[in-house]
């Protein structure tokens, strides 16, 4: 069984004030090829070729998006050497299932860790 932990002003999981966190999360869910990355790691690890080849991302979107999810500590990132002695990237979602309920002028944003990389995980709740 999880845990519940709710997040406060002062506290967020990016270590950021609630509405930059909110508003990042937001415009990150908001994006189409951000959306299908996290969608498409959350079972397995997989490179930047491999992600953008299976989904129709656009391997310099990708590439971006990749690092700016990243960047926000939504992807884990592994480094693995190829059968052919080249040094590559992997990438796998630290995000299992995000919910947004709107109640009245309030939002809030449950995020449930990936359990397949992080074991027994916490459930965040942050409310605006």
């Amino acid at each position: 069984m999880a845990l519940v932990t709710t997040l406060n002003e002062e506290q967020s999981i990016s270590k950021q004030p609630n509405r930059i966190a909110k508003e990042l999360l937001l415009g990150i869910l908001a994006d189409k090829h951000s959306r299908k990355i996290i969608e498409s790691t959350i079972e397995s690890p997989r490179s930047a070729i491999e992600i953008a080849n299976n989904f129709g991302i656009p391997l310099s979107i990708a590439y971006r998006r990749l690092k700016m999810l990243a960047k926000s500590k939504i992807l884990k990132v592994s480094g693995i050497i190829t059968p052919d002695g080249r040094k590559a990237f992997l990438y796998q979602s630290r995000i299992r299932v995000i919910k947004i309920h709107c109640i009245g002028n309030s939002l809030e944003v449950e995020i449930i860790p990936n359990d397949l990389l992080d074991g027994m995980c916490p459930v965040y709740k942050m409310t605006y």
